[in-house]
This record gives C-alpha cells, structure tokens and sequence, in this order.
C-alpha cells in the first residue's frame, strides 16, 4: 500500500493581544498524516497550510483586589504598561487574580517581555469556571466607567475574542478605533478576529494600518505573516517574520513560525534551525520540539523525529498529536506494534481523531490484520463522513480480504467524494477485473488515462487496458 502524508503543523497564529491574558494557547494540530493508499509501499509528501489561531488566553482564579486597584485602572487606561508591570508584578503569579494575570501578561507584551508571558502561563496551574465571566465583569464595568477610552474598549474586544464571539469583539475594536483613529492595537486586534473568521485579506488590510500607525510594531509584522501564512504566500509570510525578528530578536514565535513557513516550502534544513532558535529561547515550547521532529520525519531521519516527539511528550503528556506524530514516525520505520501503541494513546486523549483511527489501520494492513484495519476506517469515517482516503483504504482492505463486492462499494464512495480521485477509479477497475466485469473495467480505466496520462496511476491503466484488449475486450 502506498503512503501518502500530509501535514498539519501546530501553529503560533495570529497575536491578538488577547494572547496576553492568563494562558497561552498555541493551537493547531501538529499532525503528520500517514496515507496508505496502494498495494505498494511508495511514499508521496503533500503539505497543507496549518492551522493558525490566535494566541489565546485561558482563565484561572477568581478576580483579586489588585486589579480593583484604581493606580493599576489609571495606568491601564493611560496605557502606562512598564507602571502596570511594576504594580501587578509577583514572585508566584498563580496568586495572582485572573484579571491581574491578563492585565499583567498584556503589561509583559507591551513592554517586550515576552518571555514572561510563557513563565506566566506556565506557573498557573488551577483553573476556574468563572474566570471569563469575571474578565468580562471587569472589562465590561471599565467601559461604562470610561465610555470615551479607547483601552477599555479594546481590552473589552479581547475578552469578547476569548469568548470565542468574534463578531463582538469586532464591534468592540470598532468603537475604539472610532475613538482614536491612531490606535494601533484595535487595528492589529481586529485583525486578529478577522484572521480567525478566515478573513484574511481584511486581516491583512487591518495589519498594514497598525504598521502604517506604528512602523516598529513586531507584533503586526507577525501576524500580517501569519495572514499570509493562512493564504499559503509563505514568501511574503517568511518576509513579515522576518521583520518582526529584526525588531525583537527574543521573539520565539516569530521563529517558530517562520521555521512553520520554510516547512511547508520544504526547506527543512532553515526550518530546523528556526526551530532551535525557538527552543533556546524557550527550552519549554513543546510545540518546537514538535515540529522540529516533523521537518526531521520529513528528512527521512526518523529516529531525531522520535527525539523530538518523546521531548515534546515529557512537556506535555496530555498532547495526542506528539502521539500520533510518533506513530507516525514509527509507522515510517516499519515498527507498526510501537505506531499502534501512540495512535492508541492519541486516540484516548482524543477520541474525536479521526486521523488517528485512519493510520491505526493502516498500521493494522501492513500487519495483515485486515478487519482490524476496516474496523478503523470505519470509525475514521463516523467522524468524518466526507473522509475519501478513508474509503479507498477500506476498499483496498476488502480487497485483500477477496471481498471484491464490498471494496467497489468503498472505491465508489470515495469517488463520490472526490470525482478527480484516479486511484479510486484504478483500483475500482481491478476489482471489476476479478469479478471477471470486464467492460465496467475498462471504463473506469479510461477514466483513469483521462485523470493521469502522465502518472504512474495512468500508466498502469494502460497496462490494464492492454491486457484487457490482448483477452479480446
């Protein structure tokens, strides 16, 4: 069976200053996609863009004094963030309130300690239910208090954008650029929320006017590279990265992600090395060993890959997709027994993975265990209904099994999905074949020759075609 990959990077995302509140999330999905997909072990890279979000704020604790503090407020809305910085500051930051640690990692932002704002994230360890609710209480209160301030009204915004309310926050951001046409964190924060709806030229636009307003903004330069990042213009994105790099050399981020870019230029090499700026920066970004290991999977040097994985597991156990990477590169070893062990331990982290179940079956063919393997696909295409590689697989598995009927009904689905999918059509044909269907055969071999004239999969239709024509059909 052949191998078909396709990569999910785990991304930085846009920089809402949002990021700034109580943690801080990197999302994306660090997944290397192992496809079986032929009766031929071939391996074939493809890339996708990442999923960018915004860096965002979790919550913790339940709202202090300090942030009631009306020199802290005053200092706030004068955005005075070095006094902000210095009055909330603490030695053990889970003491802090959830407003403190939001007002207090936007301080650290605002005054480029960004280094700070990872150790204050990583220092709370409690969560609470209502921390959103008691930001939004805060926020929410220093607008009716401060209607004519653009900060109130922006760090509303944020909150609005924490809450996943993208159209709100929009609004918000909005009302405070009405107030100050010069502001250039609205700008940048409603670009954020418009990167996050998939409105990435707008994103765009709203970044080019907080750099117009602020030409020495990192921040801006990164996510307008992130923008172009989510539009697959890795050039102009590896550009803006390397802006925001030259205005704030610590930026582990801006590293990171422009090693995220050069991956999916398949430039491994500066990937790597931009990921090892990114770890010794921040020794304790799980994501960097990541994706570090993915560009060394990409490499073919798959034990480095494992490296990387086991780093990124030891920081963060409760990560599936360091997991499933590590099948993945197990998988590519030929180790199949240590691949089904990470896939199962992705899965019970993430049962919703539908990756996952799809290469725990393919690990499960290349073992023989063909009902185990249709068992997977099965439950791949439960999650995900329009899953058409994880039809073909099953059709192919069927196929092992001598089930011929049952993988033309798979082979079709997919195609069904997919009406460009030549080797659904192909191995479709030679089910037909078996079945002694010569004409059906044909038919879906010609339309393999129109797909592919030039690959191997219309090659090998031809070749079927032959034969079919030396029997007289």
């Amino acid at each position: 069976m052949e191998r078909k990959w396709k990569i999910l990077i785990i991304s930085g995302g846009v920089l809402i200053f949002v990021l700034f509140s109580l943690f801080l999330f990197m999302s994306g999905c660090a997944s290397h996609k192992t496809k079986v997909e032929k009766a031929v072990p071939n391996q074939n890279v493809e890339k996708t863009i990442p999923n960018q979000k915004i860096r965002k704020a979790d919550s913790n604790q339940k709202m202090g004094k300090t942030a009631l503090d009306q020199n802290v407020e005053k200092a706030v809305l004068d955005q005075k963030w070095e006094e902000v910085y210095n009055l909330l500051k603490s030695d053990d930051s889970s003491e802090l309130s959830a407003v403190d640690r939001f007002l207090l990692a936007y301080a650290c932002k605002k005054t480029n300690r960004l280094n700070e704002v990872s150790k204050l994230s990583d220092s709370v360890k409690v969560k609470e239910k209502n921390d959103l609710i008691n930001l939004r209480e805060w926020t929410s209160a220093l607008v009716s208090k401060n209607p004519d301030n653009p900060v109130a009204r922006n760090l509303l915004g944020c909150v609005y954008y924490i809450l996943g309310e993208y159209d709100i926050a929009i609004e918000n951001f909005n009302q405070a650029i009405k107030i100050d046409l010069n502001y250039a964190d609205a700008y940048n924060n409603r670009g954020g929320a418009y990167d996050d709806k998939g409105q990435y030229n707008r994103a765009i636009e709203d970044f080019n006017k907080a750099i117009k307003i602020n030409p020495q903004d990192a921040e801006a330069y990164y996510n307008r590279g992130n923008a172009y990042v989510h539009k697959g213009q890795y050039d102009r994105a590896i550009e803006d990265f390397n802006k925001a790099i030259k205005i704030n050399p610590q930026d582990a981020e801006a590293y990171y992600n422009r090693g995220n870019a050069y991956v999916h230029k398949g430039q491994y090499d500066r990937a790597i090395e931009d990921f090892n700026k990114a770890i010794k920066i921040d020794p304790q970004d799980a994501k960097a060993y990541n994706n570090r290991g993915l560009a060394y999977n990409n490499k073919g040097q798959y034990d480095r890959a494992i490296k990387d994985f086991n780093k990124a597991i030891n920081i963060n156990p409760q990560d599936a997709k360091a997991y499933y990477n590590r099948g993945n590169a197990y998988f590519n070893k030929g180790q199949y027994d240590r691949a089904i062990e990470d896939f199962n331990k992705a899965i019970k982290i993430n049962p919703q993975d539908a990756e996952a179940y799809y290469n725990r079956g393919n690990a499960y063919v290349h073992k023989g265990q063909y009902d185990r393997a249709i068992e997977d696909y099965n439950k791949a295409i439960k999650i995900n209904p329009k899953y058409a590689e994880a039809y073909y697989n099953c059709g192919n598995a069927y196929v092992h099994k001598g089930q011929y009927d049952r993988a033309i009904e798979d082979y079709t689905k997919a195609i069904q999905i997919n009406s460009q999918y030549a080797k659904a059509y192909s191995n479709r044909g030679g089910a037909y074949y078996h079945k002694r269907q010569y004409s059906k055969a044909r038919r879906d071999w010609e339309k393999v020759v129109q797909l592919d004239p030039n690959g191997t999969v219309g090659q090998n239709a031809r070749n079927g075609l032959e034969i079919l024509r030396q029997k007289g059909y």
